[in-house]
């Protein structure tokens, strides 16, 4: 654990010396060239590679994975990972604030500042991540008494637990590390290390169950792989910012003070979100037991990818919507409009392919037996539209001082969610899970979260819908009749279906270049030569 505090060797000053922030260049330091929109291409475009190489392994290993382990051996696994899913609440809230105020910092260039709050979350990280521990042991060995499993199936539960834990303990140590890259909006370098992990698991993965070992075997040898990157996690927080230096020498109760006004919302709005989307597998296997898990973590496994596929923007634009709010928030305005637009835009045909799609694929990867499956990944793409096309709101409350407001959505949100799913899982199984889900989803980001970034950015309701919903909405409508005119034309299955579904997304994005009028297809390809000519003559700031 030392090495974890061990600096760069780059001086940034001491602490009376209120002149270090000018003692590090700009372009070398900060990574801020002014080109916004080129920072922001690059890091979606990172965030993408690593997202779909994560989506195409899981989609491969899934189908593998039951294969071997079985589908009730398989359904156990899924339920004992989604415990760890709670350990982040213990974060504490500290990850999204640390997230802003390394972004704030960078945009005030006050190195001192952001190697005093890192140190400090650091510190607190090392105690939290023991705590984390010691509440795996306590779940690992109480799982019969806290789910519908047998005494084998607890056994080997509590071991996969205990593992699972002990990595998920010591990545707290490192997340201190992962908010430098997003903070300086230069996530893509940690794009190329999720890459590599992630094809280094899948090989392992597939290694472990040829040679016949089974699923406590290969836990442990995926998360010794996994654990080996968090040091290239470090490794790129350094890369990214020289002048990084992680202490105990700056370590302040003061810096503790001030993330704790901004993460006592962000904990509260991690609760929200943890009992949103972790509680239905919870629910479902204390009323129904592990074998019906399995059936959810496939609709859950095909949302949770076309959320990440079209969410990645919004991530990326939460450390630009912070710099702004630091320094030009008359930009709020247009992100916000432009966001949301973007947002529907990508995400209308992903959830839309993912609903009309969903026998092909369900029967294509997991067969018949995972039937049940197909009408809760079609309530879930509803979840999908909405939360991924008015994303841009719940990041510009989060990261532009509503997270009052974000925080209240999140928990009444939460409260619907496991309200609605412990009615609706006994009749309808996956399916009640998936609606419970979807309904409070579209409620809360309609309802509230859209009408307060409004506010907040200070545009009326009416011209985000005008200007950023309705170009992204209507088109739909001429991509489903074409949907709907070619299906069966051709055949029945998954791969006619991704040829119609091909179809439909080019008229779709035809009647969204149409939408857009004239103005912003000249704004958009502006931005697109802007990006272009960057690379060619600057490339990355080193």
């Amino acid at each position: 654990m030392a090495s974890l505090w061990q600096g760069s060797g780059v001086a940034v000053g001491s602490e009376t010396d209120s002149s270090t922030a000018g003692q590090v260049p700009d372009k070398t330091a900060w990574h801020d060239d002014g080109r916004q929109f080129g920072v922001l291409a690059q890091n979606m475009a990172g965030r993408y590679l690593a997202i779909g190489t994560d989506i195409l392994i899981g989609l491969v290993l899934l189908p593998h994975n039951v294969a071997h382990l079985g589908k009730s051996e398989y359904g156990l696994w899924m339920l004992v990972a989604s415990v760890t899913t709670y350990a982040s609440l213990l974060e504490l809230g500290y990850g999204g604030a640390l997230t802003k105020y390394v972004a704030r910092y960078r945009a005030l260039r006050d190195p001192l500042a952001l190697n005093q709050i890192v140190s400090t979350t650091l510190a607190l990280y090392t105690g939290i991540g023991l705590v984390v521990y010691a509440v795996a042991v306590g779940v690992a060995f109480n799982l019969d008494h806290l789910f519908n499993i047998s005494a084998a199936q607890a056994a080997t539960g509590r071991t996969v637990l205990l593992i699972l834990g002990a990595y998920v303990a010591a990545t707290f140590a490192f997340r201190p590390f992962g908010t430098i890259p997003a903070g300086f909006q230069r996530t893509h370098w940690s794009s190329f290390v999720s890459v590599g992990t992630s094809a280094a698991v899948a090989v392992v993965n597939v290694a472990v169950l040829a040679a016949g070992y089974g699923l406590v075997p290969l836990v442990a040898a995926i998360t010794i792989v996994r654990a080996l990157g968090l040091f290239a996690y470090r490794a790129v927080a350094y890369y990214t910012f020289p002048a990084l230096q992680v202490r105990f020498a700056h370590v302040r109760l003061d810096r503790l003070r001030e993330l704790t006004g901004f993460s006592v919302y962000m904990l509260l709005l991690d609760v929200g979100w943890k009992m949103s989307f972790s509680s239905p597998p919870v629910i479902i296997g204390a009323i129904l037991g592990s074998a019906a898990v399995a059936s959810w973590t496939v609709a859950e496994r095909l949302g949770q990818a076309a959320l990440r596929m079209t969410n990645q923007m919004n991530d990326a634009l939460f450390a630009v919507i912070v710099d702004s709010d630091a320094r030009r928030a008359e930009r709020l305005r247009t992100i916000l409009v432009q966001g949301t637009r973007m947002s529907l835009a990508s995400v209308i045909p992903v959830g839309g392919g993912m609903a009309l799609l969903a026998h092909p694929v369900v029967m294509a990867f997991v067969g018949s037996e995972f039937s049940d499956a197909v009408a809760a990944v079609q309530a879930l793409a509803l979840m999908v539209i909405v939360r991924g096309g008015f994303a841009t709101s719940l990041t510009m409350l989060k990261g532009a001082g509503g997270h009052r407001v974000a925080t209240v959505g999140s928990l009444a949100q939460a409260a619907a969610t496991v309200v609605l799913g412990a009615l609706l899982v006994g009749p309808l199984g996956a399916t009640g899970a998936a609606l419970g889900l979807a309904v409070p989803v579209a409620a809360v980001h309609l309802a509230l979260f859209l009408p307060a970034a409004c506010r907040l950015a200070g545009v009326p309701v009416e011209a985000v819908l005008r200007q950023g919903v309705w170009p992204a909405v209507w088109p739909a409508g001429g991509a489903a009749a074409v949907f709907f005119a070619l299906r069966g034309a051709f055949g029945s299955g998954l791969w006619p279906g991704l040829f119609y579904l091909a179809a439909a997304v080019l008229v779709y994005l035809a009647g969204f270049a149409l939408a857009i009028g004239p103005v912003d297809r000249r704004f958009y390809g502006s931005k697109l030569r802007e990006v272009a000519r960057w690379r060619r003559s600057v490339g990355v700031p080193a």
